[in-house]
């Protein structure tokens, strides 16, 4: 009968570690909605914030090892409205993170996209510095200007900086943001991720009007880039001292001096299986163009871009 008793007792013990743990490595989720309050805790449905930055602080309380997911309701997210008015609307500085918005406003399903709209009054609408493991989806992403000094002066959209494994869902818009450096979105020192957003319609005063990649590697460009503009380099995409990146996306309608389409600057071992078609150089190399000879590089199909596909 002893051995039975103690038998079930650890059995008891076992299924309570088992709780514990299963909960621990879930994290759950935080709740954030238009009509939401930062009273709340944010952590079920009924009771869910109104910031996104009240939902960072609570999934920081987390451990960072576990995976959180912060449900945003479907709506417009502004400064002072959603988003921090102080330069930034969302500092993502934790791991193992997904943003999913689009939630109807029960937090049921998904019904469409969340908007972060910066009303050219923020230097980035979304910063990701530090971390691994993060995954936008179902947002719609503008009205960033990046034109402070650096890092303001790049990523008007999303600012990336030292971060592995980041997944930008093509559910994603990013459009209609500025910068000086990487209008819609900017890597730095970033390796090993993914961006499938539909990019467009996004300009840089310098360099890559749509994105610009720098002393970043190993990533792929799976988006549509398609009208974005820049004065100088790299209309659709720049790769600034960026070796072993990938497009297999589409990169078309995009214009700049240099580089409609895509410009690379010291970056062999490039990659395209996609299509880079269409752009425009108001000087020389309307499809791609290279500071150097680039022999490690395949350029795919680059075509109909005018003046000319290649410097």
């Amino acid at each position: 009968m002893a051995r039975v008793f103690s038998f079930l007792s650890v059995l008891a013990v076992l299924g309570v570690l088992f709780v514990l743990f299963s909960c621990s490595s879930s994290g759950g989720s935080i709740y954030v909605s238009t009509t939401g309050n930062d009273a709340n805790d944010g952590l079920s449905p009924s009771k869910p914030v109104r910031t996104l930055v009240k939902a960072v602080r609570v999934a920081n309380t987390i451990d960072k090892a576990v995976n959180v997911v912060i449900k945003v309701s479907g709506g417009l997210y502004t400064p002072g409205n959603g988003l921090s008015n102080a330069n930034v609307g969302l500092v993502i500085n934790r791991p193992n993170v997904i943003i999913s918005g689009g939630w109807n406003s029960d937090f049921t399903s998904v019904i469409g996209k969340s908007e972060f709209d910066g009303n050219n009054s923020l230097y980035h609408i979304i910063k990701i510095e530090n971390v691994t493991n993060v995954i936008l989806k179902n947002l719609v992403i503008r009205g960033g200007n990046a034109n402070g000094s650096n890092p303001d002066d790049g990523g008007g959209g999303v600012y990336v900086n030292n971060v592995r494994y980041l997944t930008i869902e093509s559910n994603v818009i990013i459009s209609d943001n500025s910068a000086n450096f990487g209008g819609g979105l900017l890597l730095y020192v970033s390796a090993n991720n993914a961006i499938s957003a539909n990019v467009y319609s996004n300009s840089a005063v310098y360099n890559g009007g749509g994105l610009y990649l720098i002393y970043s590697t190993n990533n792929t460009v799976n988006s549509s880039v398609y009208n974005n503009s820049a004065s100088a380099w790299g209309g659709g995409v720049f790769l600034d001292s960026s070796t072993s990146n990938t497009i297999s996306g589409s990169v078309y309608g995009n214009t700049a001096n240099y580089g409609g389409g895509v410009y690379l600057y010291n970056s062999d071992y490039f990659t395209n299986t996609g299509w880079i078609t269409n752009n425009h150089a108001n000087v020389s190399g309307g499809g791609v163009y290279t500071n150097d000879l680039h022999p490690n590089s395949y350029f795919g199909d680059v075509s109909g871009n005018s003046p000319n596909n290649f410097n």
